[in-house]
């Protein structure tokens, strides 16, 4: 945390990209980066691990951020903390979890505001990500203009991926 006090003297940072390596520490890797600027609209979680309460935290703590990508492995932690005041989002969500979808579609689906996203990007690594793809279709039925799905199932060569443009 202390390390991460010169983050604070950039002030107009649009587009945020972590990276969080197999050492990272969930309980303080984020914390540099809560309300960095309040001009982030994109955010971009990277790791072989993600911490889900913490990356939550983040989230919620960016009051501008319209688009979301998490790509990993796995989700780790208990739910995500209720959100007092959540970003819009209503950009792109973009989710690669090898875990599944259900690991952050969850939280997101429990936001106050709702979710307003005008693309989808989802790659289904599980049978049960379709039924989540699903429910975030439905949701943000009203805003969507572009969703795609990728089919990613272990021991499989190939993927298969849609676009489809509403």
């Amino acid at each position: 945390m202390q390390e991460g006090s010169w983050l604070q003297t950039f002030s107009h940072v649009v587009r945020l990209g972590l990276y969080l390596n197999t050492t990272s520490n969930p309980t303080t890797c984020f914390v540099p980066f809560h309300k960095f600027s309040h001009s982030v609209k994109s955010l971009h979680v990277t790791g072989i691990f993600l911490p889900r309460p913490h990356t939550f935290h983040l989230i919620y703590s960016l009051s501008l951020l319209e688009n979301l990508t998490l790509e990993g492995g796995y989700a780790f932690g208990s739910s995500p903390p209720p959100a007092i005041n959540p970003p819009t989002l209503t950009g792109t969500l973009n989710l690669d979890l090898l875990e599944g979808i259900k690991s952050f579609a969850c939280g997101l689906l429990d936001l106050p505001n709702g979710l307003r996203f005008r693309k989808l990007i989802l790659a289904c690594h599980h049978y049960e990500d379709f039924r989540w793809a699903q429910k975030l279709l439905a949701v943000c039925s009203g805003t969507i203009e572009e969703f795609d799905v990728a089919h990613r199932f272990p021991g499989t060569i190939f993927f298969f991926g849609h676009t489809l443009k509403l």
